[in-house]
């Protein structure tokens, strides 16, 4: 890596986390506040959207794409680029579940039912890994890919 790369990838860091930090003091609660009050059937088209951030919908065809450029196809250049599309899967979610657990952040479901908002840092429950978004990780993990691809 050059040291070019280096510094895009400190500023972009530098802007999403400046972004996340006041999205999360100005406009979090009320956003999830108008979230919740929706019609249950844009609740139920959300979770249809939702289904799309899943890892397995982009795990499967990768490892489908890595075995067939290997041993049907006999080609390096598609299998590698095959391969570092699940390697992108894999890194996503492993850093996104060490941030996860660091950060520790109440899903949204929490405030809504027991009132609990904010960080727990250090969480370890399923109720407290809510932030990065596995769904946002995977869908940036596979874009990332694709586009070096």
């Amino acid at each position: 890596m050059t040291k070019h790369v280096l510094v895009k990838f400190g500023i972009s860091l530098a802007i999403t986390a400046a972004f996340c930090t006041l999205s999360y003091m100005l406009w979090d609660r009320t956003l999830l506040g108008a979230i919740h009050a929706l019609p249950p059937s844009w609740i139920h088209l959300g979770k249809c959207v939702s289904v799309f951030g899943k890892a397995e919908w982009y795990w499967v065809p990768g490892l489908v794409f890595a075995v067939v450029f290997w041993f049907i196809r006999r080609n390096l250049k598609l299998f590698y680029a095959a391969l570092s599309f699940c390697l992108s899967l894999a890194m996503g979610g492993t850093l996104s579940t060490v941030v996860k657990v660091i950060l520790g952040r109440y899903r949204p479901s929490m405030l809504i039912h027991d009132g609990l908002y904010g960080f727990t840092w250090l969480g370890t429950r399923m109720a407290e890994t809510s932030m990065p978004s596995g769904h946002c990780v995977t869908v940036a993990a596979a874009a990332t890919a694709l586009w070096f691809a």
